[in-house]
């Protein structure tokens, strides 16, 4: 999310617990770096983006294919289902999602 200065913020910091199943609705976007200073890659790491505003890094190993096979694509609403896991990298997200089910709505 962007701030009036057109600077990213920091994601909010859901209330859900590690491990803890999880079901969440939002528009697929690319996630934003923390650093955003200085030479940015020029990549995409897809995820999804909560009305609130929470990004949400996506583990899809329990659904292969679903983005290659064009099951869903950047901008389109979807509702998430899966377990809270944490997140350690580059990324401004609150979590990852390890999803179980993915539904374009």
């Amino acid at each position: 999310m962007k701030n009036k200065n057109n600077q990213i913020e920091a994601s909010p910091t859901p209330l859900v617990p590690l491990g803890q199943k999880i079901s969440v609705r939002g528009k697929v976007d690319c996630l934003p770096f923390k650093n955003t200073g200085g030479i940015q890659p020029m990549s995409c790491a897809i995820g999804l983006q909560t009305d609130d505003g929470t990004y949400w890094a996506l583990e899809l190993v329990n659904i292969p294919n679903a983005l290659v096979e064009g099951k869903f694509a950047g901008g389109d609403t979807l509702e998430i289902q899966g377990t809270s896991a944490s997140y350690t990298g580059p990324l401004q997200v609150s979590g990852t999602i390890n999803a179980t089910s993915v539904r374009v709505l």
